[in-house]
Parts: C-alpha cells; sequence; structure tokens
C-alpha cells in the first residue's frame, strides 16, 4: 500500500499519508478525528456522514498517530470522483495537500479511471495541485455551495477533470436534487420539455443541463448563464450546462470567486474550457462574461 512521507516543520517528525482501499474499514476513533477535522476546516459540511463510508477510497495524513489531512474517491464508471479534501488549519504549506493528492492520483491511476472533481473558488491552492497534476477546467458554478465555508455565504465550484468532454445528448431525462445543498439540475432531452420547465424561481443552486441540439437555444436566453460542460455522476455522458442566473447565482458572482490565473484569459474566459468546446462543431462556445469570472 502507498505512503509518503512529508515533513510538516522544519524540525520534527514526519507525517506519512496512508491509504484506506474500498471495501476496507476505518476505525471508530479514526472516523472521529476526520469528522472533528472537517468541523475546524469548514462552517458547514455535508457529507459528515459519508466520510467513513467503505465505498470510498480513503487518504489520510497522519502525524504523532493524529489525523492531519484527508481525502478520498469514488469510483463511477470510469471516472473517480475525487472529494473530501481537508487538511489541518495547523499543517498547511508543509506539502500535506499535495502528498495527498499524489497518493490518490496513483491510487487512481492504478485503477485505470479518469479524475472528476470541484475545488471550491475560495482560494486558487485546491485549483493549483489539480493543475499540477494534470487536470484542466471543465466548469464554473456559482454558488452550488451555501453555508459551506462561512454563514450566509454562497461559495463557487471550479469543475476540474483528465477527460476531453464531448458534449452528448440527454438520453433519460431526470430532475436530481441535492437537499442538503439546496440544489436543483434538470437534464432535458427536447425543446418541448424545455418549455414545460416550472417557474424557475429557486433561491438555491439551479441548471439545466442538455444536449448540443439546445444548447443554442439556451445561450440565446438572458434567464441562464453558460457554465461549461459537465456529467452528472453516475451517468458517463458530457452536456453543456446552464445555470439560472437567480438571486444565489448573483450572491455568488458578487462574492468574487478565485480563479487560477492561468486558466483565464485576457477577457476573463477560461481559455481551455473553451479550447475543449472549439474542438466540437455542435459545441456553443459561450460569449464574453467579463463582468463574472473576472476577479
Amino acid at each position: 500500500m502507498d505512503t509518503e512521507k512529508i515533513r510538516t516543520a522544519e524540525q520534527g517528525p514526519e507525517a506519512v499519508v496512508r491509504e484506506h482501499p474500498a471495501g476496507s474499514r476505518l476505525p471508530r476513533h479514526s472516523v472521529e478525528e476526520i469528522g472533528d477535522l472537517f468541523r475546524r476546516t469548514y462552517f458547514r459540511y455535508f457529507e459528515h456522514s459519508m466520510l467513513g463510508s467503505v465505498s470510498r477510497t480513503r487518504f489520510t495524513a497522519v502525524r504523532e498517530g493524529r489525523i492531519v489531512g484527508y481525502a478520498a474517491f469514488e469510483t463511477h464508471g470510469r471516472y473517480a470522483y475525487i472529494m473530501n479534501m481537508a487538511v489541518d488549519p495547523g499543517h498547511r504549506d508543509y506539502g500535506v495537500a499535495l502528498a495527498l493528492e499524489q497518493a490518490r492520483m496513483r491510487a487512481v491511476r492504478r485503477a485505470g479511471l479518469l479524475c472528476y472533481g470541484t475545488c471550491l473558488c475560495e482560494t486558487a491552492a485546491s485549483q493549483g495541485l489539480k493543475s499540477l497534476l494534470g487536470m484542466r477546467p471543465a466548469n464554473l458554478r456559482y454558488g452550488w455551495y451555501h453555508d459551506m465555508v462561512k454563514q450566509g455565504k454562497h461559495s463557487s465550484v471550479l469543475t476540474v477533470t483528465e477527460a476531453d468532454p464531448v458534449p452528448e445528448a440527454v438520453l433519460e431525462p431526470a430532475v436530481i436534487k441535492h437537499p442538503a445543498l439546496g440544489v436543483t439540475r434538470y437534464l432535458v432531452d427536447t425543446a418541448s420539455t424545455l418549455g414545460t420547465l416550472p417557474d424557475l424561481t429557486e433561491t438555491g443552486y439551479l441548471d439545466v443541463l442538455v444536449g448540443p441540439d439546445l444548447a443554442e437555444r439556451l445561450h440565446n436566453d438572458d434567464r441562464f448563464r453558460y457554465a461549461g460542460l459537465d456529467v452528472p455522476l453516475p451517468r458517463q455522458s458530457w452536456h453543456h450546462c446552464f445555470q439560472l442566473r437567480n438571486a444565489a447565482c448573483r450572491a455568488a458572482v458578487a462574492e468574487e470567486p478565485v480563479l487560477l490565473p492561468r486558466w483565464r484569459d485576457s477577457r476573463g474566459q477560461f481559455r481551455e474550457v473553451r479550447e475543449f468546446l472549439s474542438r466540437n462543431r455542435t459545441a456553443v462556445v459561450p460569449a464574453p462574461e467579463r463582468e463574472e469570472i473576472d476577479t
């Protein structure tokens, strides 16, 4: 099992990263330590009950018998959904997060999977690590989380992946709700369905995922902003993602999410996202939205 030692201070014991494969159980005290770690890191974390889940491959950074860092991934088809990253505030800037990311990436490689994950846009630290490991941006969703980092704050997320996304038609329409997050997602397959969407006044995050044939229609609808491409796991197909410009979206835009500079061009757009889209003739390349992207 892979381990990696990292120095957490100029002098003193090193931390060791340990891998806990899916199917293995963590000791009760370890699960409690991990829960405490996330309570110290976030204002309100939405997945406490899943931190010790045996369905996930988990990684712990341990120093002097204490867990100071944690990360995990969950397998969905050909994707490794990377999630649940936290490092104790007193052990940051010493390589713990990078060692966790590298250990997680090695496990993903052994399994022959492609990484998919999100980075909170409070800082660019997580984005920088993902970039170092070869991941690129696929979408930016304003206000996906509420109250997670700070009470009353709408936090935006940048989705990153190793895949080369190509948008496909929605074959199975659905409504996906995440009540704890206040998130609603519509997977829409026909123009007639677009016309029958319920009153779009949700106070939380709301988006519509469509195929190339419907993208132009939504691109010209002022109620929506183009967010990029997304794959609603556990499904395996990428679709165009359009976010409703409601109060949650506007509040998150006002928070000025932080983006890694190399992922923005001079007009404030995502250079690499536009390159992904331009490879597909049926893709819609978004118009500039400088006021929403610049930070």
